[in-house]
């Protein structure tokens, strides 16, 4: 019995490093964390929520917003990412806001895309400046300095500026709060964050 007792204790040990690797090659990999920035144009009364996300399979390369010294209308401009790691077709995340205001389209130069974004308020959001990086396809991230600044709305003194952290962050989405003054007009943005994730996580 003892005899048995002891070859048992050896296969268990001899077989416990094997087991511990198995584990460790289909363990299923920790998902990366979004980042999100903190909150610019902070306002109890916008509880309104809205959000513009791209998804796991497109990246943000622009908005659609109005011109002059408010945003009153906005919108998300983004581009699928193709197997191959190119960015392919447009895609709009639709407009939301006061249709009295004209929109116009701000984006990243061809083959760039968001990889972070200032924020200006007052009592709501008042501006955004979104910053662009080169897009290496092969390795599905940013890569570079930035490339170009790109100013919607106007300035302010109170400014939360956020970049996404790491080559493989770029911006997929913003959420915010809004004011509704008419009956589904939004006539302004508040409580506005920036969201940057990994490609298709």
């Amino acid at each position: 019995m003892k005899k048995i007792n002891s070859l048992r204790l050896f296969r268990m040990v001899a077989l416990a490093p094997l087991a511990l690797t198995a584990f460790v090659l289909t363990a299923p990999l920790a998902q990366a964390a979004e980042q999100v920035s903190p909150v610019a144009a902070s306002h109890s009364a916008f509880i309104y929520r809205s959000a513009w996300d791209c998804g796991n399979k497109a990246v943000m390369v622009g908005v659609m917003a109005n011109e002059g010294h408010n945003i009153h209308r906005l919108g998300a401009i983004c581009r699928e990412i193709r197997a191959n790691g190119n960015l392919g077709k447009r895609i709009n995340r639709p407009v939301k806001g006061d249709t009295r205001y004209a929109i116009k389209n701000f984006v990243c130069p061809k083959g760039n895309v968001i990889a972070g974004v200032d924020m200006y308020s007052g009592l709501h959001l008042k501006g955004i400046s979104i910053y662009c990086k080169k897009w290496y396809a092969a390795k599905r991230f940013v890569t570079g300095d930035y490339t170009t600044n790109i100013l919607v709305g106007s300035l302010t003194n109170d400014i939360v500026a956020f970049r996404c952290s790491g080559p493989q962050y770029m911006v997929k989405a913003f959420r915010t709060g809004a004011k509704e003054k008419i009956v589904s007009r939004i006539t302004a943005f508040a409580n506005f964050r920036t969201v940057c994730d990994v490609h298709n996580k």
